[in-house]
């Protein structure tokens, strides 16, 4: 019995002792990964923090807090201060980790005049698509609004290998499987797919005839970061998956009379008419 005791003692002793030399080989790697970097304060969300939330609200529950990042990751617009939120709310649910930045917060008056979310319509799910303001309309888009989605795949080489014979796929020998090359390819991948939500991470900017030329406006950096909310059937949100995965995504605004006919898959050789086979590919 006495041996026993003694082994479950050595036992949690080991564990102990493990445990701690495992926390002081993270804190050595996490400080390893930091040498060298300028360190720079970031404001980030403690834990999930609700659209509509006063920042004097965030203070007094302690939803946010101060910490370093390396420079390179904090993002232009990053909160330096409280000062510049002072009197606002979340403009979006902001998520656990994520630093915080100008674009997550308006005026009262803003969230209160807000359009409602758009409804889904039945049968319908919701999928988010992280994309940048330059490849949608400079981020300058509403709920409510139908898109035009359009995807370029790569260009890809597969193995022909198979055939069909009496209606039923027959695998080739491999003395006779052909190598095909598909050339980079695109294409209109979803008409009139309707926007539910749009979040930006830098508020537009109004301009006037004062600042630049052009018609005065609300502008946004093309380095903007945008996520799109879309509503889609089941069917629509597997194609849109596969073309986030594997594709380039733009995106067009598409009123109800843009036609759905006339366009075509487009590759360098469609794109030139003259062009030599060879560059076509």
């Amino acid at each position: 019995m006495r041996r026993k005791l003694v082994m479950i003692v050595a036992a949690l002793v080991c564990g102990v002792l493990g445990t701690a030399l495992l926390v002081n080989f993270v804190k050595g790697a996490e400080s390893r990964a930091l040498e060298g970097k300028q360190l720079v304060d970031v404001y980030v969300a403690r834990s999930q923090i609700p659209s509509g939330t006063s920042v004097e609200e965030m203070i007094r529950l302690d939803l946010i807090g101060q910490t370093q990042v390396p420079a390179e990751v904090r993002p232009g617009s990053a909160i330096v201060s409280l000062d510049q939120i002072a009197g606002k709310v979340s403009a979006t649910d902001i998520i656990a980790g994520e630093q915080l930045v100008l674009g997550r917060f308006i005026e009262v008056g803003e969230f209160d005049s807000r359009p409602s979310t758009v409804e889904v319509p039945n049968g319908m799910v919701e999928i988010t698509i992280p994309t940048s303001a330059d490849r949608v309309l400079g981020g300058l888009i509403t709920p409510g609004e139908r898109l035009m989605l359009i995807a370029t795949f790569p260009p890809e080489n597969y193995d022909e290998n198979q055939t069909i014979v009496g209606g039923v796929p027959v695998t080739l020998p491999d003395a006779v499987t052909e190598v095909v090359a598909v050339p980079a390819t695109t294409h209109v991948l979803m008409h009139k797919v309707l926007l539910t939500e749009v979040q930006v991470d830098t508020l537009p900017v109004a301009r006037d005839e004062t600042q630049v030329s052009g018609p005065p406006g609300p502008i946004l950096s093309s380095s903007s970061s945008v996520v799109l909310t879309v509503a889609l059937t089941p069917a629509d949100a597997e194609r849109l998956v596969y073309a986030m995965e594997f594709a380039s995504l733009w995106f067009a605004a598409e009123d109800s009379d843009v036609p759905e006919t006339g366009t075509a898959y487009q590759t360098r050789a469609t794109v030139f008419d003259d062009t030599e086979p060879a560059v076509a590919q």
